[in-house]
């Protein structure tokens, strides 16, 4: 997993060449209701291709599911989602996605009893709509994101988002 650092560092923040117009909005940070992050995430993404028909963006997250452990404890599961993303069509776009997402959850350690911290890997998917100007603004959408759970149980999922595109 240390070795993934410095690739998304790398796709992230130094690939700008891809872009055919400096004016256009590039990055988005929005709220996620439901979605990759469990209940809700915060996101960051950003477009690293732009076609005049097609977009390919990254995107990285921090959700929650449980926020105290069994004992009551603040001790809040964490999920950590990233994806790649390709958007057809602006402004009202086609949003085909896929990703994974690391969960870092509490359990019972059931030798003795106390919280025990267990870190999983998950697939995600995304199909759905989402209204976003090239130049910037006000971003919704809404779709369906399934996952395949610790990559074992297919689980039917949905989401709602809305951030700003700067």
């Amino acid at each position: 997993m240390l070795k993934a650092g410095p690739v998304i560092f790398f796709c992230f923040f130094t690939i700008n060449c891809f872009a055919d117009n400096l004016s256009v909005s590039r990055n988005l940070v929005y709220a996620e209701i439901l979605g990759r992050g469990g209940y809700g995430s915060l996101n960051y993404e950003r477009l690293i291709l732009r076609q005049e028909f097609m977009s390919m963006g990254l995107s990285l997250g921090a959700g929650t599911y449980n926020v105290y452990d069994f004992e009551g404890r603040f001790n809040p599961d964490l999920i950590l989602p990233f994806s790649l993303n390709f958007y057809f069509f602006e402004p009202h776009s086609i949003e085909v996605g896929i990703g994974s997402a690391l969960s870092s959850i509490i359990q019972v350690d059931q030798a003795n009893w106390q919280p025990e911290r267990i870190n999983r890997m998950s697939m995600n998917f995304a199909l759905g709509y989402r209204y976003r100007k090239s130049e910037g603004g006000l971003v919704f959408g809404a779709g369906y994101k399934p996952v395949i759970e610790f990559y074992r149980r297919f689980v039917h999922w949905g989401g709602i988002s809305f951030g700003y595109a700067f």
